[in-house]
């Protein structure tokens, strides 16, 4: 739970006890309620994870269509869904914040989230808070660029280099090795 792993709460089995205890879902979150409710009935109670497909988040009606329903970690809900896990988080794990690294670290890499959901939305001024509470360099894309969307764009573009010049460097193509041994068996004139 302090990673953001949310797990699907459907089929969850809960005792009567357990549901008692902890209450019902905190009703100052609209969406993603069930993370601090699961994290509270897991510091409260054992809890076993089975490691198997145990729900199925359907995708598409039986004809092929799109659903109506989206997701509530998507879309036009997608920056409320990541602040509300903020604030939970910090609630849940965040109490003293300057005194555990890794704390400090799991909060920041929240904060990047919710900042990159309120860039996708054109949120600027949320975007800037986030991504500069994050120590995120991107807090200054967001500020210079003449238009959230912009911004949004050449963010965009600039992970999608970052993953391609990662695969060419260490993926399968390699062309730093390859280079390196191709180097190797260069003869050298003395």
């Amino acid at each position: 739970m302090r990673f953001g792993f949310l797990f699907a709460l459907q089929p969850t089995v809960i005792t009567r006890r357990a549901r008692e205890a902890v209450g019902l879902f905190d009703v100052r979150y609209r969406i993603g309620a069930d993370y601090s409710y699961l994290a509270n009935l897991c510091r409260r109670f054992d809890a076993n994870f089975v490691s198997l497909p145990m729900a199925i988040k359907h995708e598409y009606a039986r004809d092929g269509t799109r659903l109506n329903e989206g997701h509530l970690s998507t879309g036009s809900t997608r920056f409320e869904f990541e602040r509300d896990l903020l604030h939970q988080f910090d609630e849940l794990f965040g109490a003293n914040r300057g005194e555990d690294a890794e704390i400090a670290a799991l909060r920041r890499a929240r904060q990047l989230v919710v900042g990159r959901a309120a860039l996708g939305q054109g949120n600027r001024a949320e975007a800037v808070r986030y991504l500069g509470e994050a120590r995120h360099a991107a807090a200054w894309l967001v500020r210079l660029a003449p238009t959230p969307a912009i911004a949004n764009r050449i963010y965009i573009g600039l992970q999608r280099a970052g993953t391609l010049g990662g695969e060419l460097l260490e993926g399968p193509a390699a062309w730093a090795r390859f280079a390196r041994k191709a180097w190797s068996r260069v003869p050298l004139r003395r």
